[in-house]
């Protein structure tokens, strides 16, 4: 796993954390050093991105971590088994800022409230920034084929003076190349670096005429009004025939001509490389560049660029009926897939109607309340593009005996991995993986049970096309023959 330093300041000290990466935007905290005391609460917080740093502890304080789009809880207490600390309930604010590349500058702040467990007083936290991410320019994915005039040749394979066939069919030599192998488990967003997977025949028969991997930001070329337009893929995500594909590492490529220019990948029209001043994200760079050549623009670019608006919503409703006609579905699922995780393990529910009970033990400590999830935006038609989980209606924790809690679904402790409370404050959307700290079930003897009642059905789900019966029998019967 991948391995950060966090440095917090407080008030009255510094505490550097060794932060690993543990998978779907959640990081836990492996050791801290540092001196902290007194009753305080966040007013910097910035990240040092340092993989395989030497590893620290602190006797002295004992730190509980979840961090995801949602939201960041951490709890500092003194170590003592059973005392009470400070707990930090944080939500991120992210401004974006549309790069010329297609990608973008992320800003996040965080806003929040800081509980101290001693006297149970709550106080609000400032909004202070924590950290800018720059998401990797247009690039191609190894393995993607690119026409040439000897025919369709993997981006890996080309070569500087490799002479290109362009959408429109001019035939233009390659000036250079950059590549850059990006470990996605060490970024601070993986998503931002997970790469897009558009299916094959997602735009029309044969285009792409196999699965094509793109970088978030980079553009495909998309007939709209007389010349088409440039589109992110990033902005084309459906869920079904354009899907983020999560791995562990990818390499990205790219290739720059004289001009700005369409190139056909895997058959599909997508933009070549244009150095918007993000050069510097290759490791590997191959030809030439005058000295005098400056940043361009979007005054540059081929055609026109769009990644929000009329025309991406009219071009993601041609993709969504593509997808029908291709055998996709829309299925309304009744089960969830509803399932606490508690210590890392697995807990199945046991339902009735509309509510679910885990039994949990009450010494568990990393709990969370997993689902599906679908985004309005893309089964829907909406304009919601968060990614939904279910719709909670009420929480209730008890052991049987003395305790029995009902919790407000705006409770501060809630803050990792819940939307905000909706319509009049009767339901909230978790967003796949929620974290239920265990300040909740506190006092609870041998066992905490919780009762979820969810207040409608679960979203649409894509579902791919079937394989026709004679398809997967003709399948069988060649491998037989060989």
């Amino acid at each position: 796993m991948a391995q950060f330093t966090w440095n917090y300041t407080f008030p009255d000290g510094n505490v550097s954390f060794v932060v690993e990466n543990a998978g779907n935007n959640t990081y836990t905290i492996v050791s801290a050093t540092g001196t902290v005391a007194g009753n305080y609460t966040v007013t910097g917080l910035g990240t040092t991105h340092a993989p395989d740093n030497t590893l620290y502890s602190d006797t002295r304080h004992s730190f509980d971590y979840g961090f995801s789009n949602q939201g960041v809880s951490l709890t500092v207490s003194d170590g003592t088994p059973g005392s009470a600390g400070y707990q930090y309930h944080l939500s991120p604010v992210s401004v974006f800022t549309q790069l010329p590349s297609g990608g973008f500058s992320v800003q996040t702040q965080i806003e929040g409230t800081v509980y101290d467990a001693r006297d149970n007083s709550v106080s609000v936290n400032t909004s202070v920034p924590v950290y800018t991410n720059n998401v990797p320019p247009p690039c191609f994915v190894s393995g993607t084929g690119i026409l040439t005039t000897s025919g369709e040749v993997l981006v890996e394979d080309l070569q500087v003076g490799d002479v290109v066939v362009t959408a429109a069919g001019n035939e233009v030599p390659v000036q250079w190349i950059g590549s850059h192998a990006v470990r996605c488990d060490r970024c601070f967003d993986p998503t931002s670096a997970w790469p897009i997977r558009i299916s094959a025949n997602a735009f029309g028969e044969m285009k792409p005429h196999r699965d094509l991997y793109l970088s978030p930001g980079h553009a495909v070329w998309v007939p709209f009004m007389d010349e088409g337009v440039l589109i992110p893929a990033l902005s084309l995500v459906n869920g079904a025939t354009v899907a983020q594909i999560e791995t562990d590492e990818v390499t990205y490529w790219h290739i720059e001509l004289a001009t700005h220019d369409i190139l056909l990948a895997n058959g599909l029209p997508a933009e070549s490389y244009i150095d918007v001043d993000n050069r510097s994200f290759f490791q590997s760079t191959e030809g030439y560049l005058p000295p005098d050549r400056a940043p361009r623009t979007f005054d540059d670019y081929c055609r026109p660029f769009f990644a929000e608006g009329y025309v991406v919503d009219a071009v993601h409703k041609a993709l969504r009926d593509k997808a029908f006609a291709m055998g996709w579905t829309l299925e309304i699922a009744t089960d969830p897939n509803l399932q606490l995780s508690a210590d890392g393990k697995i807990i199945e529910p046991a339902f009735y109607n509309n509510q679910a009970r885990f039994i949990v033990p009450a010494n568990a400590k990393d709990v969370w309340l997993l689902s599906e999830t679908s985004v309005p935006y893309h089964v829907l038609g909406s304009s919601d593009r968060r990614s939904l989980g279910i719709q909670l209606e009420a929480i209730s924790i008890d052991d049987g005996l003395s305790v029995q809690r009902d919790i407000a679904l705006d409770d501060d402790l809630l803050c990792v991995g819940f939307h905000g409370i909706e319509t009049e404050d009767t339901w909230r959307w978790t967003a796949g993986k929620s974290r239920l700290p265990a300040k909740l079930w506190e006092g609870c003897k041998d066992i905490a049970i919780f009762r979820i009642s969810f207040a409608a059905p679960c979203l649409p789900r894509w579902a791919p096309p079937q394989r026709p019966k004679a398809d997967v029998e003709d399948v069988f019967r060649l491998a037989s023959a060989a």
